[in-house]
């Protein structure tokens, strides 16, 4: 159980750290992409793949 709960912070700073690069992406993606068009939607889609 000892080991669980001292992985826990690790596992939640790990997820964190991973939303605030996507949304560093995710605002060099809208900068890139006039109006977010189907470019820019598929540009995402491959990204977010890449997490799965």
């Amino acid at each position: 159980m000892r080991n669980v709960a001292n992985q826990r912070p690790v596992l939640f700073g790990g997820v964190a750290q991973t939303i605030d690069h996507f949304f560093e992406v995710f605002e060099l993606l809208r900068e890139q992409v006039s109006g977010f068009d189907t470019e820019g939607n598929g540009l995402l889609f491959v990204y977010l793949q890449s997490f799965t």
